[in-house]
């Protein structure tokens, strides 16, 4: 009886203690510079503003390197500010997504045509075995910039 008790209790604080691990490993910010994770390196991000007096256009780069003998992944969704403030809706077909087989990936966007409105990207930068696994992700929000 005692040891089923136990094992119910140590069962819990194993639980307990992953589940506060995996918040810890997720919830570091790109902009962060001196974050250091296990298996990225650094990560970097910028969105402009690339209008012309003809059109509404934003640039986009995102970074990611691993250290060695790791692969590297982003994705990157544009979202747009809502009319109210404060919700944040993803922007159709504007989702962009890399994967390289070296310690390096990054995505660079010169010419994103949108419309009038305040934009930033929701990216995630992960870091894959050789086998393709993944193994740490960071994700988090470019920079604001309102065309």
């Amino acid at each position: 009886m005692k040891s089923n008790v136990l094992k119910r209790v140590l069962s819990f604080i194993l639980l307990i203690t992953m589940l506060m691990i995996s918040t810890v490993s997720f919830a570091a910010k790109p902009q962060t510079d001196n974050i250091q994770w296990s298996y990225i390196y650094t990560v970097a991000n910028y969105l402009q503003d690339n209008s012309t007096w003809l059109s509404k256009k934003l640039e986009f780069y995102a970074q990611l390197i691993t250290y060695s003998n790791r692969h590297a992944g982003i994705t990157a969704q544009l979202q747009k500010l809502g009319n109210d403030g404060i919700t944040w809706s993803d922007v159709s077909g504007k989702y962009y997504e890399v994967y390289e087989e070296d310690t390096a990936a990054e995505i660079y966007e010169q010419k994103i045509n949108v419309s009038s409105g305040t934009y930033r990207f929701y990216i995630e930068y992960t870091a894959y075995t050789t086998g393709g696994l993944p193994l740490e992700i960071v994700s988090g929000y470019s920079n604001t910039v309102s065309v």
